[in-house]
């Protein structure tokens, strides 16, 4: 699967990602909890086509409402499945994304 594009599951969008071809990762990260939502700019993202490990950092609104929280997304790229762990703001779990749309820039 090509990393750029929409991911995520249950027709949610969750990575707006666009990948440089070569090691860097852009976009935009979609956060949800109940009936709150955020989104939040990708500040640091890297992809490494050899071993699919991807790499997601930056900082999203707090779920108190309380200023940002910072944020780290691991993961790796099989086949058509995006899948790993999410830390953000203290507040950590498993993710599994597949693709619901292509990049359209």
């Amino acid at each position: 699967m090509e990393l750029s594009g929409i991911l995520g599951q249950s027709d949610l969008p969750f990575l707006d990602l666009t990948f440089d071809g070569t090691q860097n990762v852009s976009g935009t990260t979609y956060w949800r909890a109940g009936s709150w939502s955020a989104q939040a700019a990708i500040k640091k993202g890297s992809f490494d086509p050899k071993t699919s490990a991807l790499r997601l950092e930056g900082d999203a609104p707090s779920l108190d409402g309380e200023g940002e929280s910072h944020y780290v997304i691991e993961g790796r790229l099989e086949q058509e499945t995006l899948s790993g762990t999410y830390d953000w703001g203290g507040l950590k779990g498993d993710f599994a994304f597949t693709r619901l749309a292509a990049r359209v820039d």
